[in-house]
């Protein structure tokens, strides 16, 4: 699912389809004629040509840093060359690499749910000219079903039609959702009654103010010492496929 499951737009149509299996990979492999050479461990095609897949990670979000060796050790185990490229701290470097589209794996990290909706994040990475569709996916079938879900208001039927998309992008699985990881983060006593989503924090109550705080004065209430709270945060950490 691109939802953690502790949300109501969580699904998991690929089923036992996202477990690993090396020995189904390679017969795919095999079937569209990349044959692995016994001597050199290496994948090739009827013309020769190396199986190979460059691998774009960039160091801002520590993770992808940290499972971009993993991932390119798993494609080697099955024959597959892997040039792995984590960029430096300018952006620049990145971008200029999904503008030129100079990857074949592109990892990134993503929040899914911001403001606790996946409209946004559905048009935004599968939508033909989404802002975000870094991997130049397109469909008019998704194109047409994401159309109506920005016409659906009632809750349950967004929840319903967002599981119609991901049904519908996990036949082409555009991206490949790896990992979502939990966040802690720390809550004082003067916001004891606020609820964090697991997303960006959109303070949007005015109650919410704290004069104090603005004017850079000692709050009246101390956080507790260790006073802390955890919840599930909507960012995932995925791999786009050009």
């Amino acid at each position: 699912s691109f939802f953690p499951d502790n949300t109501p737009f969580f699904s998991d149509p690929a089923g036992d389809a996202n477990d690993e299996d090396a020995e189904k990979a390679a017969e795919l492999l095999d079937e569209a004629g990349w044959i692995l050479d016994p001597a050199s461990g290496k994948r090739t095609n009827a013309e020769g040509e190396a199986l190979a897949v460059k691998l774009v990670a960039y160091p801002h979000r520590p993770g992808l840093g940290i499972m971009q060796p993993r991932i390119a050790e798993t494609l080697e185990d099955l024959g597959i060359s892997v040039e792995s490229v984590l960029t430096g701290d300018d952006w620049s470097e990145t971008q200029e690499i999904i503008d030129g589209e100079d990857f074949d794996l592109l990892m990134w990290a993503q929040h899914t749910l911001p403001a606790g909706d996946p409209g946004w994040f559905l048009n935004a990475f599968f939508r033909t000219d989404g802002g975000k569709n870094m991997g130049c996916f397109a469909s008019s079938d998704v194109d047409g079903m994401l159309d109506e879900l920005s016409t659906i208001e009632d809750p349950q039927g967004r929840v319903e039609a967002s599981n119609a998309l991901q049904a519908r992008l996990m036949e082409e699985v555009p991206i490949s959702n790896l990992v979502t990881p939990d966040w802690h983060v720390g809550l004082s006593e003067r916001v004891r009654d606020y609820k964090p989503w697991g997303s960006d924090y959109y303070v949007i109550r005015s109650d919410l103010h704290r004069q104090d705080i603005q004017e850079g004065t000692q709050p009246q209430q101390q956080q507790e010492e260790g006073e802390e709270a955890s919840n599930e945060d909507e960012r995932f950490y995925s791999i786009w496929g050009t």
